[in-house]
């Protein structure tokens, strides 16, 4: 039993007894609203399928409420569909979950609902609502309470009385909600009350249109045969009753002939729009036919949906005598026009050869714009034929829509009138009788655009009023060319930044804006019609007319500088030149050189600083080449002694640590010698010994110079060339020294068991730096099998002081100056130098030479003969004596150790005055002389000794190795020079070399 009084057996009834209406999602809402009256229904089920036992989903409710509100909302059912307009989700309950009243209470009252289906599954058993409930609870506390006098002295009194409490509470709750749904449905009722009362008055309005209409109405059934209704117009109009009109047919009231119309009409005519209209005669009462227009429209009903059609007849009798009338008339202007048009054609035709013989655009307009005229110059000028313009189109489409605008808006505000953008704005001053020209851009046919010259006249009748417009224009495209030309060059007159002046009879016409501000001026108009002696002194005036007028009169122009007068009084230098044309203009150019007369002093002044740090970079050089020298001659001079025993014998160990010593030291040498170099070659001091030389010979001695470098880190030398007598005009000792840089940076950087390559070649190809002629050329390409150089690097190799391996722990040495001078010593002598490389694989540097055959006048060099051991002096024979004069200890003890060991006596000299004062008391054999020494300095000793008659050989020896130092020591009376360091075997050498010419001198004597 479920709780309260209500039984399972009551409530399963109660459900299985209703019969609820199902219908499926698809039919309409119109169809649903039927079935629920005809089952007196307030609500309807929708479900997949409309049969209830088929187990179907259920998806929605549509209740009488929710199609009463759709009706406030003026929605139509006969094509709206229930799935549209139905409420979902259902809320629902299981048969199974109906063991206690409270469990439909609950839903009714949480959801708001009055309705709950109840499932088993999703099979429909059936629906409890509210008022089932209100009835079985009434019912039950009705019984209940004729239960408890029954029953009084057997029941337990306060549990009866609990239940029924708890009844009439839901009882009364179900009742106040009833209550308000009841008061709900009374406004709804009579909002629609209200509403019927309106669409009554709105149905009387349009009935009384349609009856008291002045055009005829009928409506007939689909097919246009039976007339259904009919207004006052149509009866009257055809002279008959409604109660006969509805009789009719209404192919009755027609012409015969248009019945196969009408029903064209209608069947074609629909499939297209919903209204069609067309001409037909109507019959009148007197069986005459009255001409009509006929509108119909198709009609359709919500109710039954059923289709009438609606017809409109209006009577066009007189519109049609109107048109007959029309025609007649038009029949009698044509005669009449064509009259006239024969009188008017010899007059027009001698206008349009008038128009047709200018190329001047002549266009006429009506006073809408549309052109009447068009000549042949406007058909040549716009690009368009009489036949596309006359009669179809305005001026406008030859104009610029953004020229028009602009025209409108200006004439908008001269007139204190809004003119519109077009035709009105072309013509609003001619309207006006004012005379007007207009520069406007014309659009032809083909976009092009071009400028014109428009005047605007108006045309009027003998009455004075204007009929029309005449346009007459002119193409100015050249004059426009010109102007811009023309104001090009002014511009640019204007622009300049110099003073550009024009004077007639010597009095200015013409400033630009630069000569203005040149004088000191604001504005040209402050020296126009001025004389130019205004800014002359009298002596620059007296000097124009006594030098510069007379030489411009002969000439026609004339260039100088002059002195200048300001407006303030201060003066400036003027660079000046003047023209004189053949009409008389003076034409004047000038610009302010005062800053170029302050350049030009400072430059001079300039040069001479640069020149006296010029003097003190030598004598920086000279002085640090002293310096590094001398130390580095008492180093190379002592190990070089070490090495030959001098001081007794060495063991291998110690005379490969002396070599390592010779090696540095000569690395240094080098390094000095390269800086030295390079400076020489900048500073343009250096000198090419330049005669005929043979290419093979010059590789092949600077092969053997690097050849012990090459086979240390076990490197294979090629020398590849075809022609062994190949001979050229150079310095063979530069170009040596070319190989062997390269070579020795080949080695560098040419890993152990690699190769390397010195090739030459005689070859004709263009110059590097000129593409018009052939030219012989002498080609040494140094390649290797090296580390190889990245593209970037390469642009670094050449610049001096520059290594590609700048880091602090760079693997190879060297300064970066080797490859700098290979760069500047064959430039010097007219070559070039390229570099080719790739990364991993090696590099290849080729220097090339200009070659030339005419090498017969060329003075031949003497060959370096390297002395011979046997030329040195016997120690058996007379000991010679040599003063050697040297202020430095350390190559002091070098040199006296070194010619005491081979057998020479010695005096010594610490300065230059002692030296000649030991040659007066015992002139020696020979003298080696430093030439930096203090008091008396080895050139003024040198002199002084020469001067004394002393004629036994002099060797200058020093530190100076700049340019000139070897020139000024033979020119004191030195017979040869020694730089410092000084090797020991080319001083014995040289020694030998002037004692033996010496004897040979004195034999010959």
């Amino acid at each position: 039993m479920l709780a309260g009084f209500i039984s399972e057996s009551q409530i399963y009834s109660q459900i299985k007894n209703s019969s609820p209406l199902v219908v499926n999602p698809n039919t309409t809402v119109l169809e649903a609203i039927a079935q629920m009256q005809e089952a007196d229904s307030s609500y309807v089920l929708v479900m997949a399928s409309d049969e209830i036992d088929s187990g179907s989903d259920l998806l929605g409710i549509l209740t009488r409420g929710d199609i009463i509100r759709m009706i406030l909302k003026g929605c139509t059912f006969d094509q709206l569909l229930v799935k549209d307009a139905m409420c979902g989700p259902v809320i629902t309950i299981q048969e199974s979950e109906l063991t206690d009243t409270k469990s439909a209470l609950v839903l009714f009252y949480s959801y708001q609902i009055s309705r709950l289906p109840v499932l088993d599954g999703d099979r429909l058993v059936g629906v409890l609502t509210q008022n089932d409930l209100i009835d079985l609870l009434a019912e039950n506390v009705l019984e209940s309470k004729s239960f408890k006098y029954k029953t009084q002295n057997s029941l337990n009194l306060p549990d009866i009385q609990i239940q029924d409490e708890s009844c009439l509470s839901l009882l009364f709750d179900t009742y106040e909600e009833l209550q308000l749904n009841i008061e709900e449905l009374k406004t709804i009722e009579e909002e629609l009350r209200l509403r019927n009362i309106d669409l009554e008055n709105i149905q009387r309005q349009y009935q009384d249109l349609f009856d008291f209409a002045p055009d005829g109405y009928l409506v007939t059934d689909c097919v246009g045969l039976v007339v259904l209704s009919a207004n006052l117009a149509i009866c009257n109009f055809l002279s008959i009753s409604k109660e006969d009109l509805y009789l009719k047919n209404l192919h009755s009231l027609v012409d015969p002939t248009d019945i196969p119309l009408i029903y064209s009409n209608l069947r074609q005519g629909f499939r297209e729009k919903t209204r069609l209209t067309w001409e037909m005669s109507l019959k009148l009462s007197d069986d005459s036919y009255c001409p009509v227009e006929v509108s119909v429209s198709k009609i359709l009903c919500l109710l039954d949906n059923s289709t009438t059609l609606q017809w409109l007849f209006r009577d066009i009798s007189d519109r049609k005598q109107a048109q007959q009338a029309l025609q007649e008339l038009n029949q009698s202007l044509e005669t009449r026009i064509e009259q006239r048009t024969n009188e008017l054609w010899q007059v027009n035709k001698l206008q349009r050869t008038i128009l047709d013989s200018t190329d001047y655009s002549i266009i006429t307009t009506d006073l809408d714009g549309i052109i009447q005229i068009f000549n042949h110059g406007a058909e040549q000028m716009l690009g368009y034929s009489m036949g596309e313009i006359i009669g179809q189109a305005t001026p406008t489409i030859f104009c610029d829509a953004q020229e028009l605008a602009e025209l409108a808006a200006t004439l908008s505000a001269e007139l204190g009138q809004d003119l519109p953008n077009g035709f009105v704005a072309l013509t609003a001053q001619a309207s006006l009788d004012v005379v007007c020209e207009k520069e406007l851009t014309n659009i032809r046919k083909d976009g092009s655009r071009f400028p014109v010259l428009l005047s605007i006249t108006a045309l009027r009748n003998e009455k004075e009023q204007v009929i029309g417009f005449l346009g007459i224009s002119k193409d100015i495209s050249d004059r426009k060319e010109a102007e811009a030309t023309l104001k090009q060059q002014l511009d640019a007159i204007e622009a300049a930044s110099d003073g550009i002046a024009i004077l007639r009879d010597y009095k200015y016409t013409y400033l630009n804006k630069a000569h203005v501000r040149l004088f000191g001026y604001e504005h040209s108009e402050e020296l126009i019609g001025e004389s130019w002696e205004k800014f002359y002194s009298p002596e620059g005036i007296a000097r124009a007319y006594q030098e510069i007028f007379p030489l411009l009169e002969i000439n026609r122009a004339w260039s100088g500088e002059v002195t200048v007068l300001r407006k303030d009084g201060s003066s400036f230098d003027e660079e000046l030149s003047l023209t004189l044309t053949d009409s008389g203009l003076l034409i004047c150019v000038c610009r302010d050189i005062s800053d170029r007369k302050k350049a030009e002093a400072l430059l001079k002044t300039t040069n001479q600083e640069l020149l006296r740090a010029t003097r003190l970079k030598d004598e920086f050089l000279a002085n640090m080449s002293h310096e590094l020298r001398t130390p580095l001659n008492a180093i190379l001079g002592i190990t070089e002694s070490l090495s030959e025993g001098v001081f007794g014998a060495i063991q291998e160990k110690q005379k490969s640590m002396l070599q390592v010593v010779e090696d540095s030291g000569n690395h240094l040498l080098e390094l000095i010698n390269d800086i030295l170099d390079l400076a020489k070659i900048e500073a343009d001091e250096m000198t090419l010994e330049c005669q005929a030389s043979n290419i093979k010979d010059i590789c092949q001695s600077s092969m053997m110079f690097v050849r012990q470098m090459a086979i240390q880190k076990n490197l294979q030398l090629d020398l590849r060339g075809a022609q062994s007598e190949l001979e050229t005009s150079l310095d063979d000792r530069r170009i040596r020294q070319v190989l062997i840089n390269l070579l020795s940076n080949a080695i560098k950087f040419t890993p152990s068991g690699g190769k390397i390559t010195l090739e030459y070649s005689l070859e004709r190809k263009l110059p590097f730096n000129d593409n018009t002629s052939l030219q012989d050329w002498v080609y040494l390409k140094v390649t290797d099998t090296g580390i190889g150089i990245t593209a970037d690097n390469l642009q670094k190799l050449f610049q001096p002081f520059i290594q590609i391996d700048s880091q602090l722990n760079r693997q190879y040495d060297g300064t970066g100056l080797g490859l700098a001078l290979v760069k500047k010593i064959v430039e010097l002598h007219g070559g070039y130098v390229r570099a080719t490389s790739e990364v991993g694989v090696g590099s290849q540097f080729a220097i090339a030479l200009p070659y030339s055959s005419d090498i017969s006048q060329q003075p031949q060099k003497p060959a370096n003969i390297p002395p011979s051991p046997s030329e040195i002096i016997d120690g058996e024979r007379y000991l010679p004596l040599v003063l050697l004069a040297e202020d430095n200890e350390e190559n002091f003890l070098t040199l006296t150790t070194y010619l005491e060991a081979k057998g020479f006596q010695l005096k010594i000299a610490k300065n230059g005055q002692q030296a000649i004062d030991l040659v007066q008391i015992e002139p020696p054999d020979l003298i080696l002389m430093d030439i930096k020494m203090p008091e008396v300095d080895g050139l003024e000793a040198i002199k002084y000794i020469r001067s004394q008659g002393f004629t036994m050989p002099i060797i200058a020896t020093t530190a100076l190795v700049m340019t000139g130092d070897r020139e000024r020591c033979l020119a004191a009376g030195a017979d040869d020079y020694i730089s410092k360091p000084i090797k020991l075997k080319l001083l014995l050498t040289t020694i030998q070399q002037l004692f033996s010419k010496k004897n040979q001198s004195n034999n010959e004597s």
